[in-house]
């Protein structure tokens, strides 16, 4: 990658550019992807919706280091914020008394609404977690990014 270029790099449809002023390999591109994923996710981690954890301790950065998933099937509905409901009973979810889930009709489209949801620990746990995260410590983030890079550079 010729000096000055810079790379791209997206998480939940967040933009993070960084620019590289010294020639990079292919190799260490990867590994700073990998490093810049896994410090989105670590220090995400505390804005994380959280009941039991399942949310916050599956997600995971990819193979190639180009995204950030949280692959729960609700991560979608508690990043957006707001409560989505059955078009045709209005309602988030039908509770199971006997085994304490909740479920929703199948093959159901659900409208969005504009009520928000509520969230165990917010004000810092609750929707936009990456991109309050990133509010907070993306300066941060961004330097411990060219530090590794610069590292990385200087073991070859």
């Amino acid at each position: 990658m010729p000096a000055g270029t810079s790379t791209t790099w997206w998480f939940m449809e967040y933009k993070i550019t960084v620019d590289l002023d010294n020639l990079i390999d292919e190799e260490t591109l990867l590994k700073a992807r990998r490093f810049l994923g896994n410090e989105v996710m670590r220090l995400a981690d505390d804005y994380v919706p959280m009941d039991s954890g399942v949310l916050k301790d599956t997600a995971f950065v990819t193979p190639l280091a180009d995204a950030l998933i949280y692959p729960q099937p609700y991560a979608h509905y508690m990043y957006e914020g707001v409560l989505y409901v059955d078009p045709i009973t209005k309602k988030g979810a039908f509770h199971d008394p006997v085994s304490g889930r909740f479920w929703s009709r199948p093959d159901t489209q659900k409208e969005k609404t504009d009520r928000p949801l509520n969230y165990a620990g917010a004000p810092k746990r609750g929707a936009d977690w990456i991109e309050r995260m990133w509010d907070e410590y993306g300066r941060e983030i961004e330097e411990a990014v060219k530090s590794y890079v610069e590292t990385e550079m200087n073991k070859k």
